[in-house]
Order: C-alpha cells, then sequence, then structure tokens
C-alpha cells in the first residue's frame, strides 16, 4: 500500500514547523478541485497519519496547500499584512501509485523548497 506524505521545516527558526495547517486536493478534468483531507503537523513538522494512503492514492495530479502565514504570524513572526507567503501551493503529478511519495517543504517567511524525498 503506496503512501503520500509530508514534512515541513521552519528554515528561519531552524526547526520542524508545528502546527502547520495542510490541505489536499485532487485536480480533476476541467479544472475541477475536488478537496481530499485537511491535516495538521505535529511537534516533527509530520502529520500523524499520512495525507492519502490506499486506494485513494492513485495516479493523477494534486495540490497541497501548505497555510504558513497563519503558522508565522502564530510564532510571532512580524510582517506586514498581507504577508508574502500566505499560502504555499505545490501542484504534483503522482504517475506510479505503487510507489510511496515524500514531499518535504523546507519554509521560511520569503522562500521555500520542495521535493520528492
Amino acid at each position: 500500500m503506496a503512501i503520500l506524505t509530508t514534512q515541513v521545516f521552519d528554515s528561519l527558526h531552524g526547526r520542524p514547523a508545528d502546527g502547520v495547517h495542510v490541505e489536499v486536493f485532487w485536480l480533476g478534468p476541467n479544472d475541477a478541485i475536488h478537496p481530499i483531507r485537511e491535516m495538521v503537523t505535529g511537534e516533527d513538522g509530520r502529520t500523524t497519519k499520512p495525507l492519502m494512503a490506499g486506494e485513494e492514492f492513485e495516479r493523477g495530479e494534486y495540490e497541497l496547500r501548505f497555510h504558513m502565514g497563519a503558522y508565522f504570524r502564530e510564532n510571532a513572526v512580524v510582517e506586514a499584512e498581507p504577508r508574502f507567503l500566505n499560502v504555499v501551493s505545490v501542484r504534483l503529478s503522482i504517475a506510479d501509485a505503487d510507489q510511496d511519495h515524500h514531499v518535504p517543504l523546507v519554509v521560511s517567511p520569503w522562500s521555500y523548497t520542495v521535493f520528492r524525498g
């Protein structure tokens, strides 16, 4: 059973990002966006369960939305509103649903890097 997971790292503070709201969407035909799940990261920057697993994990296009503006606001990072990075959206394609996919996000209030881990 393949899974999709994530982990968020706060590069400003040099630690895993605890309390980041993450949304998962399936991108269907005709630009349709279908919500799948919402989760929050824990102390290690990971969600407690996979973002997707088993039969719901299939080939296709997906979008992960990381609510970083709220995270940095809650962690007392002073920045003009609206924030430079409010929601970081990552669109990815799953070609092989039999393989695990891990999508780490390394983020500050002004930049981010995402990769397949």
